[in-house]
């Protein structure tokens, strides 16, 4: 039997040497390490397990990066559009705000097999490449946005020991060098196979054949219980770090702005909270209704870059997505609040 110790310090060592990340801006604690890659971001890295999925012991993998620490809700009000943005464009990751202490990170949450250590941990380390350049571009949006005074909520606290770090580690320029050039090699073919390994699972976890079918596009439907979901899967070429698999969940449902946003931020911590056993890839927003009536509905939105993963991956992915909604439809039935 795996001792789940050993297991949690090989996942960590893997994330660690395989992105050679130095060991003068690491500070390592009982449960990960946190590390500064530069230009005043700094990460979080945890493993822990292991969890019962499916009937498999699994090992978490958790990345954090804390975006802003603004003291209040009142600065949350201030940054909502930046925050907007942010949602909208964050591959691989979810956004998590909390109103209380007035902060905002990027999240990616994702389990690993005990035979797919360490080999998976290099492209799921590499999520945290993803979240260091969002975090950066981030700031320079909030900036803009909101003026030069939103740069004192950076939450950029520096290393205990070395201070701020000068300059950046070659690692932030994964999303838009290596990755795109891997996703390339894949080639038309390659892209199209993991979006279809993708639909096939989903479907395999949805218990049904899509409703609509394009070229690069797949609709689903999906039973939450009180609320019925359409679930999208396609083929997206753009982007950050260059094409990807997306996942687009929404539920079916009028919202007023502070109760659908109410709802968005409970959703999304739906899958940080046990017992989840969600994947962390992707944000909770509020849309305009798709048939143009008043209200608003919730959307999740998921991007997976393929020059993470091979494309054999995409059927992880699809297993992921149906074991999110399973999670999801359990917590919907569970918690009144979030069945109106």
């Amino acid at each position: 039997m795996t001792d789940p110790a050993d297991m949690c310090a090989t996942i960590l060592d893997s994330v660690h040497g395989q992105l050679s990340i130095d060991d003068v801006w690491t500070v390592h604690d009982a449960n990960g390490f946190t590390w500064w890659p530069g230009d005043g971001v700094r990460q979080h890295v945890r493993a822990e397990g292991p969890v019962d999925v499916d009937g498999c012991a699994t090992w978490w993998l958790s990345i954090e990066t804390p975006v802003w620490r603004v003291g209040d809700a009142a600065g949350i009000v201030a940054l909502e559009c930046a925050i907007e943005a942010l949602r909208v464009r964050a591959f691989g990751a979810g956004v998590v705000t909390d109103m209380e202490d007035g902060s905002v990170a990027l999240v990616s949450r994702s389990y690993l097999m005990p035979e797919t250590v360490p080999e998976r941990c290099f492209p799921l380390a590499g999520l945290g490449a993803l979240q260091a350049r969002l975090a950066l571009d981030a700031w320079a949006d909030a900036e803009a946005r909101v003026g030069d005074h939103a740069r004192a909520w950076r939450d950029a606290r520096p290393h205990p020991i070395g201070g701020e770090r000068i300059g950046s580690d070659e690692i932030l320029t994964l999303p838009d060098t290596a990755m795109p050039a891997i996703a390339r090699r894949h080639g038309h073919a390659g892209l199209l196979d993991m979006w279809s390994r993708t639909g096939d699972a989903l479907a395999t976890a949805l218990g049904g054949e899509p409703h609509s079918q394009h070229d690069t596009l797949l609709m689903f439907g999906a039973d939450l219980g009180r609320l019925q979901a359409s679930v999208l899967c396609g083929l997206m070429r753009g982007g950050l770090a260059g094409p990807s698999v997306a996942v687009t969940i929404i539920l079916d449902g009028r919202y007023g702005p502070q109760d659908g946003r109410a709802l968005c931020e409970a959703l999304q911590r739906l899958a940080l909270e046990p017992p989840s056993l969600a994947w962390t890839l992707g944000s909770w927003v509020l849309r305009d209704r798709v048939d143009g009536t008043d209200g608003l509905m919730p959307v999740y939105g998921a991007f997976l870059p393929i020059g993470l993963f091979e494309p054999a991956y995409g059927g992880v992915l699809g297993h992921a997505i149906g074991c999110y909604l399973g999670d999801l439809r359990r917590s919907l039935q569970a918690s009144p609040d979030l069945r109106r």
